[in-house]
């Protein structure tokens, strides 16, 4: 059954307190003053004559109603907050407009009120403020009082605006892969576009993404915030909150691995954990479909020799979960029995390579087989070596030749040493593309690194050099005589 919340005054004085009771739809507002307010009263104010004023706040403005209006029609357009004025014997009609200024004072430091931001929005950032304001007050949150929107308010909208456009100027889409973006949130990403910046993207920094959390973490605990007015928010700003941790902790622990395998003395992966070879059987029964799919592959297997291996990326699908469903169906897709050698490098190197196995191979054969083809693979193999690795190699190689130019090392490095890394930067590559050309063409003095060229200062500048040289000595020596002419003739003042 709804409720009306109800409040008596009699000679301006409160004689039942905010009280919600019940009212049936149908009742008039005399009607449910007399079947269930006087019930509440003292006897002697039974017969009181009264009238009836409705608001939607318990402090407001107030507007009166008519005692023949339906009392739940009157609620949904007047509020449902109703205050009874008893009248006295002399049937004085009192004004309940009347409102003196500290009441009004009062009534307005009660109101919600949002923060106010400059509009028109100069940027995507300060745009992003506003949206987030809006998003406020259409979910019916605010502060009481105009001085806590625009401080408390304004401060809370402004840091929650900061943390959103730290992760989306770095990529919200990398942080949005390993922990998702609440719902509410996800509408306010994809402004910063840091690719119109002249500077390179920024990278996460672990100890900016706990600053926020702390930030908003401090949020979340206010008084404020366990109000009804902010129950829509709580939920998904501790998850944003909770996930800008997560993912602060995530990036420490790639740190350390990193900083460990840049360590390394060997490869970070190990082809003995990395690859594997399993046997799969043939497949007298195939469906039409898998036929027609892997017709070209079987055919090529067939025209092969026995044991001699065959990558499959050149039959495989571009798309990463085509490929994915083409490698799984190698299981059902050939009439003969097939080996099958998977390595696997994280998002560097993929590779997958099938060979007709014998027929009436006995099962040492089989292993020895199999041995060599995994060994002949594994030469074919793209290796990293770690930072470690590299430098312990070429420290070795300066103390018994002594100096060699960086770009050639590295070239030695890579072609002696199988090395697959890719250079470090463009400028980097450029340099060692020259270099691989100078190896190629076996000429030495061909020059690698334009920067050989610059010889030191330019002689057409001798002239300028020189009598900029002579007018800063100049200035020099008349400063120092300066301050010498003052220190003496303040030491002659002082004789007299």
């Amino acid at each position: 059954m709804p409720i009306i919340i109800v409040h008596v005054v009699f000679n301006s004085k409160t004689v039942f307190e905010w009280e919600g009771l019940p009212v049936n739809k149908d009742m008039n507002i005399q009607e449910f003053f007399k079947d269930v307010v006087v019930d509440k009263l003292n006897p002697e104010l039974w017969e009181k004559n009264y009238v009836a004023y409705f608001s939607h706040t318990k402090i407001g403005e107030t507007e009166k109603i008519g005692l023949e209006c339906n009392a739940w029609e009157t609620v949904n357009q007047c509020g449902k907050y109703v205050t009874f004025k008893l009248l006295n014997d002399s049937n004085e009609i009192p004004s309940m407009n009347t409102i003196n200024a500290f009441e009004l004072m009062r009534s307005a430091s009660m109101l919600n009120y949002l923060p106010e931001f400059k509009l028109p929005a100069k940027n995507s950032w300060e745009q992003l403020r506003i949206d987030l304001n809006e998003l406020i007050r259409s979910n019916g949150g605010g502060w009481i009082g105009k001085d806590n929107a625009n401080n408390i308010g304004k401060k809370f909208v402004t840091d929650l605006a900061k943390s959103i456009w730290c992760v989306d100027i770095c990529s919200y889409k990398t942080f949005n892969e390993r922990f998702k973006i609440p719902a509410l949130f996800t509408n306010f990403f994809d402004r910063a576009h840091p690719e119109k910046y002249k500077s390179s993207r920024r990278s996460f920094d672990s100890e900016e993404l706990q600053r926020h959390y702390k930030i908003l973490m401090n949020y979340i605990e206010l008084p404020w915030m366990e109000k009804p007015k902010f129950a829509w928010l709580k939920e998904p700003l501790l998850l944003y909150a909770n996930n800008l941790l997560k993912y602060a902790e995530y990036l420490i622990s790639q740190r350390v691995i990193t900083a460990r395998n840049q360590s390394s003395l060997t490869p970070v992966v190990d082809e003995e954990k990395a690859g594997y070879i399993e046997i799969l059987d043939e497949n007298t029964w195939r469906k039409p479909e898998v036929v027609k799919e892997f017709r070209i592959l079987t055919k090529t297997l067939e025209e092969l020799e026995y044991w001699e291996p065959v990558n499959i990326n050149q039959f495989c699908p571009v798309l990463r979960k085509q490929r994915f469903r083409f490698v799984e169906k190698l299981k059902v897709a050939f009439p003969f029995k097939v080996g099958k050698y998977t390595y696997h490098h994280g998002n560097i190197q993929n590779s997958v390579y099938v060979w007709r196995i014998g027929i009436n191979v006995n099962e040492q054969d089989m292993i020895n087989k199999h041995y060599t083809i995994r060994n002949n693979l594994k030469q074919t193999l793209q290796v990293y070596h770690t930072r470690a690795m590299r430098k312990e190699f070429l420290d070795t190689v300066e103390l018994y030749i002594g100096k060699v130019e960086k770009a050639r090392m590295r070239y030695i490095y890579s072609v002696w040493l199988q090395d697959s890394a890719a250079s470090i930067n463009s400028e980097t590559q450029d340099i060692d593309d020259r270099v691989e050309v100078m190896f190629e063409l076996g000429d030495p003095d061909l020059i690698t690194d334009f920067r050989e060229i610059n010889e030191g200062r330019l002689p057409k500048y001798d002239v300028f050099w020189e009598y900029s040289s002579k007018y800063l000595e100049g200035i020099a020596q008349e400063s120092v005589l300066a301050v010498d002419d003052r220190r003496h003739a303040l030491q002659k003042l002082e004789i007299f």
